[in-house]
């Protein structure tokens, strides 16, 4: 067993873990070129160090995937979750956290690019996951506004506003009324 074991380098680990990290604090930070360059070289290095469909890769291709959502390049979004999606199905079938956000990052995708009925699909799908999973009700809430927003751009207005009351009303039970994230909601 222990010759079946891949040997790694640790030099190589801790720079793949160096090059998460730093992409992840230049994404708080809003620099966003920056940060998907530092994701981008953590992803090869695991990829060297794990292969192709690792599901450690996953939080890389979540967090560069945001980073790109963020300059606008929906391309390199939409491939980011993607792969993402195919290697949470492939570990963890469809009840992942890492699926139902790759589902959600999809429909992100498809509702920027007007394809409102797509997008629908694929929030509903990580909605069904998200539903179940109590520790990820930030990400319940954000799925039922996203929800809503898309009734709302398909003019279907009482579906919208159902789900944007759900989702502010989930807010309130799990932030309280005087969290950020109420305020967030009520603009």
């Amino acid at each position: 067993l222990h010759d079946a074991l891949p040997i790694f380098n640790t030099a190589d680990f801790i720079t793949k873990k160096s090059h998460f990290e730093v992409g992840a604090e230049l994404l708080q930070q809003g620099k966003y070129k920056e940060s998907s360059e530092n994701f981008q070289k953590a992803l090869e290095e695991s990829k060297k160090l794990l292969g192709e469909n690792s599901f450690d890769l996953c939080p890389i291709y979540y967090f560069l995937g945001i980073s790109y959502q963020h300059q606008g390049k929906i391309e390199s979004y939409y491939e980011c979750y993607s792969k993402m999606l195919q290697i949470s199905l492939k570990h963890h079938g469809e009840k992942h956290q890492y699926t139902a956000f790759a589902y959600m990052g999809l429909g992100m995708v498809y509702e920027t690019r007007g394809e409102f009925e797509e997008a629908l699909s694929y929030h509903k799908r990580a909605l069904k996951i998200l539903q179940g999973m109590p520790e990820q009700a930030k990400e319940l809430t954000n799925c039922y506004a996203s929800i809503g927003g898309i009734y709302h751009a398909l003019g279907k207005f009482p579906e919208a506003l159902e789900n944007l009351n759900k989702s502010l009303e989930l807010k309130k039970e799990h932030f309280g009324e005087d969290h950020m994230e109420i305020a967030s909601s009520l603009f």
